[in-house]
């Protein structure tokens, strides 16, 4: 049995004013909400509870995740059989938790608030910001590396020398198809970054890390930085990367967000051709 802890305390300014009253993890990509597929991801590899570190502002959230008694039975009433089976396949995929975070001391801290829900398993952390398409998922690649180890891992993707300001950042050493990690520097400009090897927001933790995250002081920003947990992690436990090429789309910023939506939207086999119709004449009329 596995947990799986998911940050969604962030105000996503980067999409105001859609954000001011929508909670960004809860912007549709087609007609699910983009938190369902972070969810969903966890759930097929192996996390039976589902972890979420959420805000007062956010309660949409938690009804999206929990029941609805009323609305199941005016489906039921009305014959929308579909529509019940979607709703309830939500909120039957995972046991659900919701934690606040009062304050936005960052995700070292949000992720340090989980501690008493995780207990002594294993735990996946996934940033629901970070759309990842792969198969096996990138969540499954992490949980099978662990089963191999035994020790925490973290997915990396190569970025351009000019994107490590964007990104947590390793500096490790290659030992066959993993890298082992010594240090992780948060957001490096080009010049001081250790390589080009950068955290793309999904990791797969022991609970020694609460250890880490409770003894640190804030880090970059005035915030406690999970990064800097990470190394503290890696030099006194073992941290191992692991190489991912998945394509990731950052949903929390406009492009990036139809981005995701065009991807979800092909993944969908009633949509797919009229959709791409639909795009290749847009292109005409758009050249």
């Amino acid at each position: 049995m596995i947990k799986a802890v998911i940050p969604v305390a962030g105000r996503g300014t980067r999409l105001l004013p859609a954000t001011k009253s929508v909670p960004k993890e809860m912007l549709p990509l087609v007609d699910r909400p983009a938190l369902f597929y972070t969810v969903q991801e966890a759930v097929e590899a192996g996390a039976t509870e589902i972890i979420f570190i959420t805000s007062r502002h956010k309660p949409s959230i938690e009804h999206f995740f929990n029941p609805d008694p009323e609305l199941e039975s005016l489906l039921e009433k009305k014959g929308q059989e579909k529509a019940l089976h979607e709703i309830r396949k939500v909120t039957s995929l995972a046991s659900y938790h919701f934690i606040y975070q009062e304050e936005p001391l960052g995700l070292g801290h949000a992720v340090g608030l989980a501690k008493n829900l995780v207990g002594q398993n294993p735990f996946l952390v996934l940033l629901p910001d970070e759309l990842l398409l792969s198969a096996p998922s990138v969540s499954q690649s992490l949980v099978q590396s662990f089963q191999k180890t035994n020790q925490s891992q973290t997915a990396i993707m190569w970025v351009s020398r000019e994107d490590t300001s964007k990104y947590g950042i390793i500096e490790g050493e290659k030992r066959g198809d993993l890298f082992y990690i010594h240090n992780v520097v948060e957001k490096p400009c080009a010049e001081e970054a250790p390589s080009q090897w950068a955290l793309p927001g999904r990791y797969l933790f022991t609970p020694e890390i609460f250890d880490d995250l409770e003894n640190l002081s804030p880090g970059r920003g005035g915030e406690i930085q999970l990064t800097d947990a990470m190394t503290k992690l890696a030099q006194k436990r073992g941290l191992w990367g692991l190489p991912t090429t998945a394509r990731r789309i950052d949903t929390g910023n406009p492009l990036g967000y139809l981005k995701a939506q065009v991807e979800m939207a092909l993944q969908r086999p009633e949509l797919k051709e009229p959709f791409l119709k639909y795009l290749s004449d847009c292109q005409k009329r758009h050249p």
